[in-house]
Formats: C-alpha cells, sequence, structure tokens
C-alpha cells in the first residue's frame, strides 16, 4: 500500500484490495482510483471530513471519534456503522425500516384504486369518487387528487399503519398545490384518516395550508397541526407562504415526541415555533388530504413522493 508522509499527514495513493489498519493518523486519501475496500479499519482519526466517492465498501466502521462528518456517495455500502454526524447519498443499508412511494408504479390517468399500490392505502372523503385519484405524468411519477366541486369537498389518503411514535419516525412529502385560495391541504402522520379539517384525528402531525385563517398566522402560510391523545388540535406557524402550484418538501420528524421538528424545502423551522406534541406509542400512518372551502370549486394536490423512515421494532 503506498504511503506518503508530509506535515504529519499519512495520505494513501491508489489503495488496492486489501485489508489494512490505520491508527492514531490524520489520514488523507489522495486521487483514490475506483476499487473494493475490504474490512477498512480507521481509528481514531484527527480528520473532520471524510469523502468516499467510488467504489465498495465492506465491513466498515466509522466512529464519531474518528470522522466528524461523512459524507458518502460510494455504489454500496454493506454492513457498515455509522455514529456521528453524517450525511449519506447512495444504496446504504443502515438498521432502519424505509418505505418510499413514488407514485410511478402507473401509465397517466390510471385511477390510484385500479393500481398496484391500491392495497396499500385507504382513499376517502367529502363526496369522493374513484376518479378523484389518478397517476399523472411527470418525472419519477406524480399521484394527482382532486376534490369535488361542492363546498367543503375533500379526498383524503391513508396509508398503511406501520410507523410508531416510539420507533422515531419521520416523513418526507413532496407536493403541491394548484391555487392557494380557497384551499385546505394537509401530509403527515395520523392514526386514522378525517375528511374535514375541523375534526382532525386525535393523534395526529400534519403539516399544510388552511385558507380559512382560523389559526391567524395568514391566509397563504404553512403551518402544522397537532393533537395530542385527543387534547385538542394545536395549530403553529411554519413562517414559509406557499405558492401556486409549487412543489414543497415537508419534512416531520417525531424522533422526540415532546418536541417535533419540521423543515420546509430543506431549512429547519424554528423549534420554538412549534408547540404541538405528540402521543408516545401511537401506531402512525402516513397521510395526504385536500379540501375545497368554497362553493363550485375543485382543489387539486398533486403528490411527487412519500418518503418514510423509523428505528425498526
Amino acid at each position: 500500500m503506498p504511503i506518503k508522509e508530509k506535515d504529519g499527514q499519512v495520505g494513501i495513493t491508489n489503495p488496492v484490495d486489501k485489508p489494512g489498519s490505520i491508527d492514531n493518523a490524520d489520514v488523507n486519501l489522495t486521487n483514490p482510483r475506483p476499487g473494493k475496500f475490504t474490512n477498512l479499519e480507521v481509528t481514531y482519526c484527527a480528520a473532520t471530513t471524510a469523502v468516499i466517492t467510488t467504489g465498495t465498501i465492506t465491513t466498515a466502521t466509522l466512529t464519531a471519534a474518528t470522522i466528524g462528518t461523512a459524507t458518502i456517495t460510494t455504489d454500496n455500502i454493506t454492513n457498515a456503522t455509522i455514529s456521528g454526524e453524517a450525511k449519506v447519498s447512495g444504496n446504504l443499508t443502515l438498521d432502519k425500516y424505509y418505505f418510499c412511494d413514488d407514485f410511478d408504479y402507473e401509465a397517466a390517468d390510471v385511477q390510484f384504486e385500479s393500481g398496484l399500490q391500491a392495497d396499500a392505502y385507504v382513499t376517502a372523503g367529502t363526496n369522493y369518487a374513484a376518479g378523484n385519484v389518478v397517476y399523472k405524468n411527470g418525472v419519477g411519477g406524480t399521484l394527482q387528487m382532486t376534490c369535488a366541486a361542492a363546498d367543503n369537498d375533500s379526498v383524503t389518503i391513508l396509508g398503511l399503519g406501520n410507523f410508531n411514535t416510539t420507533n422515531n419516525p419521520i416523513i418526507e412529502v413532496r407536493c403541491k398545490v394548484d391555487n392557494k385560495a380557497t384551499a385546505c391541504f394537509y401530509v403527515g402522520f395520523t392514526n386514522g384518516a378525517f375528511a374535514d379539517k375541523a375534526s382532525p384525528d386525535n393523534n395526529c402531525f400534519l403539516v399544510g395550508l388552511d385558507s380559512d385563517n382560523g389559526h391567524t398566522f395568514g391566509a397563504t402560510k404553512l403551518v402544522s397541526l397537532s393533537n395530542d391523545n385527543g387534547a385538542g388540535a394545536v395549530p403553529n406557524d411554519m413562517g414559509v407562504v406557499v405558492a401556486n402550484d409549487t412543489f414543497i418538501i415537508i419534512r416531520i420528524d417525531l424522533t422526540d415526541i415532546e418536541q417535533p421538528r419540521v423543515w420546509v424545502n430543506g431549512t429547519e423551522v424554528a423549534a420554538a415555533s412549534i408547540t404541538g406534541t405528540v402521543k408516545d406509542a401511537t401506531a402512525m400512518s402516513p397521510y395526504l388530504m385536500v379540501q375545497n372551502l368554497a362553493g363550485a370549486i375543485q382543489r387539486v394536490l398533486t403528490v411527487d413522493y412519500i418518503k418514510i423512515w423509523q428505528d425498526r421494532g
């Protein structure tokens, strides 16, 4: 294994397929060529950033004391233990349960109830009909939810209850509403479906828009809506104005049930803005809803994807 030393750092150039261990050293991987790293152990390194961008890593252990921030974009990682602050992209297997729906199973305009994933959801709502939810064309696939045209008509989609607040669930949804006027929509976690914004489920944490502005935060503002074991719905201002027909990415983290966290388009909402809580040891499902709030107007919620992950039971 070629090794160079300069200014107290050890550089490994063009590493080959050999097990190796480097202890008590600053490590700098210089111009590594594609290869396979097997049984690679790096302990007590002073490096604060590690970037690994090619090849396969097998049986690698990266600890917080070793690497402060790890950015890993390899093709495949097997049996990797990563602790501390880490950014990870690529194919990664960790001890988590993952769920993802990109709504790309069907061609455009196939009814949701007729699709391959129909058994994973229950669709309902006020004056709901099967044709109100269809798959649409789009990069990676999308799902289009359209209300009927009477006042307070709604569409709701409740997923499987495979998630639990005990297991630190996190959900991310990319979605858009056609027009923020006279509209209500929510995405997130709930224990059960509800068709009307006025009667949310007893256990939920959702983020969305309610243009009736009963919460007084503004008719075009994103708000969170939580209910802790039927204690009453608690709205909180997320500080973001909704734009018409524009995708937003909403992430909800229920790792701390007393302090839920929310991100909008990658920016975290200030924790002090979120006073709502959720109940521990409670089954949760992914939930999508859109409701028309005035007259003969249909409102449309388009969903690009749902991603959920949590600790395994």
